[in-house]
């Protein structure tokens, strides 16, 4: 079988330390594209964070955004498809996430200033406060998140501490059940953790089976690269699904392959294996 498609995942795989793209990441990609390869970003990141990346790359058609909430058009930032959260089916989670620091609401407003909202009678873990003071440019402070937010989001998320994290997933998850996704995962270019609160119905993989679609492409023909649990849906739904040498011990288990980490040419050895699989 020969695949049409690389869902390629950024911080961990395609990016360097720090999240940036060095020249490894767009050369392995530059050999993607040139055997014949649609390469699809898939990331956590909002739109807006994710969007420079595929720029530098010359990338252009569907993004998938925020864990495969939302699948955004490149050139226009037009949301093409969404799986996003009720409010009513999260609110009641705000005042556990309370106790450990300043819950992230996120939206789907693009081109509008504001992605996140937060509550300014929270105050954030310190962790968070780092990634803030970097990346808070597009975020709101409100009085109420209650009366502020829309009825649909994106997700919910806090950085914190693993093990605050942990302890804060199970008491969330005792109160929701399996009505909402979790995804506890590394914070990449910061300190710490961060846990996130997504519909059921989304993943990397769902969102990433939506650009296919779209494409006229079958799952049997995507390969699929990536590093933390996020990820492992993806890996497991394409036909061939690689981690990265510096992924988590679960995702290693999960992919049918297993390449040097990032940081020393991973990616490079995951695009020449997949294109070696034609």
């Amino acid at each position: 079988m020969r695949h049409r498609l690389l869902a390629l995942d950024l911080d961990g795989t395609l990016l360097a330390e720090g999240g940036h793209l060095d020249d490894d990441g767009r050369r392995a990609v530059e050999v993607a594209r040139s055997a014949g390869l649609r390469v699809v970003l898939c990331t956590g990141r909002r739109f807006r964070m994710a969007e420079p990346v595929a720029r530098e790359l010359d990338l252009d058609g569907a993004i998938v955004v925020n864990n495969g909430v939302v699948v955004k058009d490149l050139g226009s930032g037009r949301t093409l498809h969404r799986n996003t959260l009720r409010w009513s089916e999260c609110a009641a989670l705000v005042p556990l996430l309370a106790d450990v620091g300043a819950p992230m609401v996120y939206v789907d407003a693009w081109p509008s200033e504001i992605d996140i909202l937060i509550d300014r009678r929270h105050r954030a873990h310190e962790f968070q406060r780092e990634y803030l003071d970097r990346n808070g440019a597009h975020t709101g402070r409100v009085d109420d998140l209650a009366s502020a937010v829309p009825d649909e989001i994106v997700m919910m998320s806090l950085m914190a501490d693993d093990e605050a994290l942990g302890a804060l997933r199970r008491r969330a998850l005792a109160r929701v059940g399996d009505g909402v996704r979790t995804n506890l995962l590394i914070n990449s270019n910061f300190r710490g953790h961060i846990l996130e609160f997504l519909s059921a119905r989304a993943s990397k993989w769902t969102g990433l089976l939506q650009v296919a679609r779209d494409a006229g492409i079958s799952p049997d023909e995507i390969a699929a690269v990536g590093d933390d649990t996020n990820d492992i849906d993806m890996l497991r739904g394409a036909n061939l699904g690689i981690a990265m040498g510096n992924a988590t011990a679960e995702v290693r288990s999960c992919a049918d392959q297993v390449v040097a980490p990032n940081t020393r040419g991973g990616l490079g050895e995951a695009v020449q294996r997949i294109l070696d699989a034609e």
